[in-house]
């Protein structure tokens, strides 16, 4: 994807989610935008506080939110998303006025899961790469995802990840081991995202280290 399309998308992330914020309205794609950005992806939506505008440890994320699979255009899906952010932000009280010009933007558009076949679940860490590959787990009705540059953030290692990721499906964190109903997908992801005061946003190395 061309950097001047991720910055597209991140520029509708923030309008969208102020927009919602402020007046409770849905913003829809420019033209422009909208022409370059008709392909279907997955994407999410991460809204972080950073008080020195910078992706460090103390960023705290405050909603992180998408479509896990291609199902709609990219721009429409990113402007879901980042009023799904609106809406989990607003509910849980996390901003004050003061907070509002720390925000800091990202958006990641996946490439689509590709299910991770193994002959025994202990095999399934040697088929991931960390800081490479985003992992969702589905089993039945409920779901459960991690970007690959979270993971990271949070320093976990690859039994972590399948663990965490089960967590967030509302299952114990070793059913990837214990359980033969559960499908564990992998995915890569283009990340683009604000940084500095001038919130520029650029597109983060694949393959992302920890600050």
């Amino acid at each position: 994807m061309l950097e001047v399309e991720g910055e597209c998308l991140v520029k509708m992330a923030r309008e969208a989610f102020d927009t919602y914020s402020k007046r409770f309205k849905i913003i829809h794609p420019t033209t422009e935008c909208l022409s370059k950005l008709r392909e279907r992806r997955g994407v999410f939506v991460r809204v972080a506080r950073s008080q020195d505008f910078l992706w460090t440890k103390e960023t705290k994320t405050l909603a992180c939110l998408g479509y896990p699979r291609p199902s709609c255009e990219l721009a429409i899906a990113t402007i879901d998303s980042a009023v799904a952010c609106a809406v989990r932000v607003n509910l849980s009280d996390s901003l004050n006025v003061y907070d509002w010009g720390s925000l800091l933007f990202e958006v990641s558009v996946l490439t689509k899961p590709k299910l991770i076949k193994v002959e025994k679940p202990i095999d399934y860490p040697n088929e991931i790469e960390l800081g490479q590959d985003g992992l969702l787990i589905e089993q039945a009705f409920t779901s459960g995802l991690i970007l690959p540059q979270v993971a990271l953030e949070c320093n976990y290692d690859k039994t972590d990840l399948l663990g965490e990721c089960c967590v967030k499906a509302g299952l114990l964190s070793d059913s990837w081991l214990t359980s033969t109903r559960i499908s564990v997908y992998k995915f890569q992801v283009e990340i683009f995202r604000e940084e500095g005061a001038d919130r520029k946003a650029t597109k983060v190395n694949t393959k992302i280290s920890a600050s």
